[in-house]
């Protein structure tokens, strides 16, 4: 009997710290999902900047694609994304 109860108090004791163990490992897991997309972000970001800063030609690029810019021998074709499949 004595044992019984002495499981029954151990059970209740420990069930709350289980739950909120595994409430932070799922915690955690997303957290480290999010670190691994904004790695990548960081990673795509970088080279980005390496291009601007050494490639001439993508800074002008970049540059003409934001200020709607074209040379004279160039034709621009746009394509806009269809409503229902916009970010």
């Amino acid at each position: 009997m004595l044992i019984a109860a002495i499981l029954i108090l151990m059970t209740c004791w420990f069930l709350p710290l289980l739950k909120e163990r595994q409430k932070q490992q799922l915690a955690l897991q997303s957290l480290e999902q999010q670190l691994a997309q904004e790695k990548l972000v960081y990673k795509r970001e970088q080279k980005k900047l390496a291009w601007i800063q050494n490639d001439p030609n993508y800074l002008e690029l970049l540059a003409r694609d934001k200020l709607d810019l074209k040379k004279p021998e160039e034709k621009i074709f746009r394509v806009e994304p269809s409503p229902g499949r916009q970010k």
